[in-house]
């Protein structure tokens, strides 16, 4: 459905997690709409502007409101509390169809938009059964994926990116404990890496997800006996330039890495994890 016509006059961006945040950066490339942002966190890597410092203030100079969805921070949701006090129209974009429990909630109090923009067919499916009636439930396209489809590159470099999925992020802020999963992931695609003659002697370097600290690996005495290197480049397509191979244990950024011109594989092969989220992108097992 189009939805420019819910983005009426000025226009206020707040986001802080990057799924969303890249949905809505390239939802606005695609419609070349103006509006302005209230940004933190990794999304400021996406926008790379920042108009407003004051929350309130933001949101009392603007018509509509477009939040991302986090779950590592509360500032959307925080958006929303003060766009209904100031009866703002409030839209918010889901990218994904989990934790949504955990992204509208403030002080164990719920607070909703007035329209929730779903990515796709499953995420629409958990809106549908997670929202209120009230709420306006539309579906919209995947942006970031249509960006990169129209975009495509043919890799110059023959080395492979490991995109990290943050697991040990999802489950100490969930579950509040560190399993320490994606170094154990790391250690799993290092092992079937190096059993693939065709691979083994290629150069590997790690792309932290957005929400991860560098520390994380620095500071581990088993990664610094890996021969991996961290990538420096913080946006995802900037960083998919130097690679021919993209790895990663069911993450988005696999799908964009396909779509966007590299080969790119589900390491999931002799862990735990059942593969999911990757099924409808047709990524292959690893």
């Amino acid at each position: 459905m189009e939805i420019s016509k819910y983005l009426k006059k000025k226009v206020l961006v707040v986001a802080h997690d990057s799924g969303a945040a890249n949905q809505i950066y390239y939802l606005f490339k695609n419609h070349k709409k103006k509006f302005k942002t209230l940004i933190r966190g990794p999304a400021l890597n996406i926008f790379k502007k920042n108009n407003y410092n004051s929350l309130k203030n933001a949101i009392q100079t603007s018509n509509t409101i477009l939040t991302g969805t986090s779950w590592q921070s509360k500032l959307e949701v925080n958006a929303i509390k003060i766009s209904k006090k100031l009866n703002k129209n409030i839209i918010s974009f889901v990218d994904e169809p989990y934790n949504l429990k955990h992204r509208f909630i403030l002080n164990k109090k719920f607070y909703f938009p007035n329209i929730i923009l779903a990515k796709d067919s499953e995420t629409l499916s958990a809106c549908k059964k997670f929202f209120p009636k009230e709420v306006k439930i539309i579906k919209t396209k995947d942006h970031f994926l249509e960006y990169v489809k129209k975009n495509k590159i043919k890799p110059l470099s023959n080395d492979i990116v490991y995109l990290s999925s943050n697991y040990d992020g999802v489950s100490s802020k969930l579950k509040k404990k560190n399993l320490k999963m994606d170094l154990r992931l790391l250690k799993i695609f290092l092992k079937k890496i190096n059993q693939k003659n065709s691979l083994k002697k290629k150069k590997i370097y790690l792309r932290l997800h957005p929400a991860e600290d560098i520390n994380k690996y620095l500071k581990n005495s088993d990664f610094k006996k890996m021969n991996i290197k961290i990538s420096k480049k913080k946006e995802l397509l900037k960083c998919l330039n130097d690679f021919k191979y993209a790895f990663g244990c069911e993450t988005y950024g696999l799908a964009i890495a396909k779509n966007y011109g590299l080969r790119a594989y589900n390491n999931v092969t002799n862990t735990s994890i059942k593969p999911k989220i990757l099924r409808k992108y047709n990524i292959k097992n690893f």
